[in-house]
């Protein structure tokens, strides 16, 4: 296809040849003076236009040029005609009701891409005009570095891979040489997409990049041809072995498509399968892992409509449990995002305040100098003191996080002695990434039952900012087990990590518990080991809550997770907190505590009285906690020694 500039011939030429009575599809064209220049131009196609304003609003000429107009139409709803009776679809220079704003940008754009390919016949194309803000990232696929108000900002690709859409090709675009259009909109620039189905060449490959955590498979090879079928027809461009476990591996999965769609959420869907196809063989060679517990169904809420935005699939099917999820936030009363969203109406609630900053790189930076962390350093920005720290031996163990990933993902746990190693410029492979990392003492002896490290999760709620008001659930959250037994020797993450998705690919079952069954990668309920969570420890919300902002028309909370280790002293230590915490209920234990967790939250926001969510006295709380001195990088002390604190199963 030509991508000629838009001066009069794609515009109008929609990359269709004379004399083609082909059906076009004009998307919310405003007053219509597109739609009418478009159907002027080339009187043998039939143009239908929508708009979502009335019909006083568009001028009588528009109107006669057009072979049909449907005003107050909302097109990221329905669509007129038949399913897959359009040639082309045509959207210009898109933007939604009210104040602008980059996130709900991004979700009309998503709806109407949705739309648009289930009106598109075979061989049909979608032409989407972006303004001018909105084209120097549009392959980047939404990764961000782009400005505000991009296509990367938009997250257009991923948007048309949602909508099984591929981008074909690109154009500049001068609309004014056109039509008139109205406002500040007339230069920008063309998207071309294709159904994904019709087998197009894509303009430049989508490529995703996923680590995951399986079951061990017989060779290397044999996985390859496991996630090639899995996948298929999404090209598997590399996999990679990151960690070799005793019955697990960790991999590293680069998908690329050429002539498919690829979304996060496919690719998170693959990567899912995989860990359930690994979770069967699982099965079959140990103990079972269902529970002949049966898995509790709640009714949903009454008077609650919930919208999600970029959320993890587990998370939007657990929380459609309890709350009817519905597709446009103008009709929820609660809108779960993974970030910041303002709404134009007051009455919705929201998950998150405007900047959750809540990546471990900015935790560290924020607990800097509380004895609630132990001491870290970020690299590569202060990797001088660090290594001078580890040459003088202050710690045997440091553990190594990249700043902005999860679910245990490129952790690395290494020796003091190996700094030189990173010292000699070794920082890709003892550290992580690009060489950008969190690094932190690592807390030695930890406590362990049966013999097998423990964590725990903890959902604290921050309601308001000014004034501060936080709390903790008193029985919602989890005791986390490492798959094995502990060991300074052995560095094997599934003899150090906690993380559930790098352990439950093990298939072995916590310890057991007096007056519940617990199954395979099953965790403890909170209540085990709440006694020994110490509040001050939650003083943190302090340190955190000033960088949450509040704007005008939303009604903002923060549920967060606070991941805590005790060590063998049974001093809880602040591991992370997650500004978007996991929410699965796949299995029995998971689903009673996250059930009763949200049930609660609910409750309090509704206005009522919930004894298990605590409220925090912050400042009495920080006033209690005493800061050990520091100086330079460095933000805590561990001082956890001697042999690591085994004890029996406490229950």
């Amino acid at each position: 296809m030509s991508a000629q500039c838009l001066e009069g011939l794609t515009l109008l030429g929609l990359g269709l040849p004379e004399d083609s009575p082909a059906r076009i599809l004009v998307l919310a064209d405003g007053n219509c003076s597109y739609a009418a220049a478009l159907a002027r131009a080339r009187p043998e196609l039939q143009v239908c236009a929508t708009t979502y304003d009335p019909r006083s609003y568009v001028p009588q000429e528009h109107a006669d040029a057009v072979a049909e107009l449907l005003c107050e139409v909302d097109a990221t709803e329905a669509l007129p005609g038949n399913t897959n009776s359009w040639q082309r679809v045509v959207v210009n220079f898109p933007s939604p009701i009210g104040r602008r704003h980059v996130a709900k940008t991004r979700d009309l754009v998503r709806r109407l891409l949705a739309r648009a390919a289930a009106a598109l016949s075979a061989g049909g194309q979608v032409w989407l005009t972006l303004e001018s803000s909105a084209v120097e990232a549009a392959l980047s696929g939404g990764t961000g570095g782009g400005p505000r108000g991009s296509s990367c900002d938009l997250d257009l690709l991923d948007s048309a891979a949602e909508a099984e859409l591929v981008l074909v090709a690109t154009a500049p675009a001068h609309a004014p040489s056109v039509y008139k259009p109205l406002g500040s909109k007339a230069v920008g620039h063309l998207h071309i997409l294709a159904r994904s189905i019709d087998s197009p060449r894509c303009l430049a490959p989508t490529i995703l990049t996923r680590d995951i955590n399986i079951l061990k498979r017989g060779s290397l090879e044999e996985l390859r041809e496991e996630v090639a079928s899995v996948c298929a027809p999404v090209e598997v461009a590399s996999l990679q072995l990151l960690d070799a476990h005793e019955d697990s591996w960790t991999v590293r999965l680069e998908l690329r498509a050429t002539c498919c769609a690829l979304s996060r959420h496919k690719a998170k869907s693959f990567c899912d399968l995989l860990e359930e196809v690994g979770d069967r063989k699982a099965k079959k060679q140990r103990r079972p892992e269902s529970s002949t517990t049966a898995m509790p169904t709640p009714k949903r809420r009454l008077g609650w409509n919930v919208w999600f935005h970029k959320v993890e699939p587990s998370v939007e099917d657990f929380m459609s449990l309890l709350i009817r999820p519905v597709e446009r936030a103008e009709d929820a009363n609660l809108l779960w995002v993974n970030a910041a969203w303002t709404s134009k109406s007051a009455l919705p609630f929201v998950n998150h305040f405007e900047d959750p900053v809540l990546n471990k790189l900015d935790v560290a930076l924020l607990l800097r100098g509380t004895p609630h962390i132990p001491r870290t350093f970020v690299l590569p920005e202060e990797e001088a003191p660090w290594l001078a720290s580890c040459r003088q031996g202050d710690s045997p163990l440091w553990i190594a996080k990249p700043p902005r990933l999860g679910r245990g993902q490129q952790i690395s746990i290494f020796r003091q002695e190996d700094a030189d190693a990173y010292a000699a410029g070794g920082a890709k492979s003892l550290v992580v990434g690009k060489g950008s990392a969190v690094v932190s003492e690592y807390i030695s002896p930890p406590y362990c039952i049966e013999g097998r490290k423990v964590d725990l999760r903890l959902y604290v709620l921050v309601r308001s900012v000014s004034p501060l008001q936080g709390f903790v659930h008193s029985s919602g959250g989890y005791v986390r087990f490492a798959a094995r037994a502990y060991s300074e020797e052995d560095l094997d993450p599934q003899r150090n990590l906690t993380n559930n998705s790098i352990n439950r690919s093990a298939g072995l079952p916590p310890p057991p518990l007096p007056d519940q069954e617990v199954c395979a990668g099953d965790n403890w309920p909170l209540h085990a080991l709440w006694s020994h969570v110490d509040r001050q420890l939650l003083s943190c919300v302090q340190k955190v809550a000033p960088k949450l902002g509040t704007r005008q028309g939303c009604r903002p909370f923060a549920f967060l997770g606070f991941d805590v280790l005790l060590d063998a002293q049974l001093r809880p230590w602040l591991c992370e907190i997650n500004a978007n915490p996991t929410l699965e209920g796949r299995r029995v234990i998971d689903r009673v505590v996250d059930l009763e967790v949200i049930g609660d939250l609910l409750t309090h926001l509704e206005g009522g009285e919930v004894d298990r969510w605590e409220k925090l006295d912050v400042e009495v709380l920080a006033e209690k906690a005493v800061a050990p001195p520091s100086a330079g990088p460095q933000l805590g002390n561990a001082e956890a020694s001697g042999q690591h604190g085994t004890t029996p199963n406490p229950l």
